[in-house]
C-alpha cells in the first residue's frame, strides 16, 4: 500500500453526489446543488494542501534551516578574521605612532 506522505498524487477526495444530495433535501434546486457541489470538489482539490504538502514544505524548511546556519556560522568566522585584523592593525598602527612621537 503506498505510502499517503510520500505520494505526491495523494489529494482530497470528495463525494460531490452526496453533498449535492444533501443540498437537495435541504431545499435547494438540483442544478444549483450540482454546480456548488463540482465547485467545492474542485476548491477542495486545487486549494487545499495535503498531508504530502505539508511534510514536504517542513522538509524544505529543515533542509533550509541546516543552509542558513551553515552561511550564519561562515559569516561569524569571516567577520571574526577580520575584526582581528583590524585590532592588528590599529595596534600596529598606535605602536608605531608611539615610537615616532
Amino acid at each position: 500500500m503506498p505510502d499517503p506522505l510520500n505520494d505526491p498524487m495523494a489529494s482530497y477526495t470528495f463525494d460531490t453526489l452526496s453533498y449535492a444530495k444533501e443540498l437537495i433535501a435541504a431545499g435547494m434546486p438540483q442544478q444549483q446543488a450540482e454546480v456548488i457541489s463540482l465547485s467545492q470538489r474542485t476548491l477542495i482539490e486545487n486549494e487545499l494542501a495535503t498531508k504530502a504538502d505539508i511534510a514536504g514544505i517542513q522538509r524544505d524548511m529543515k533542509r533550509m534551516d541546516v543552509d542558513l546556519r551553515r552561511t550564519i556560522k561562515e559569516l561569524e568566522t569571516s567577520l571574526t578574521q577580520r575584526l582581528g585584523s583590524i585590532v592588528v592593525i590599529a595596534l600596529g598602527a598606535m605602536t608605531t605612532l608611539t615610537k615616532l612621537l
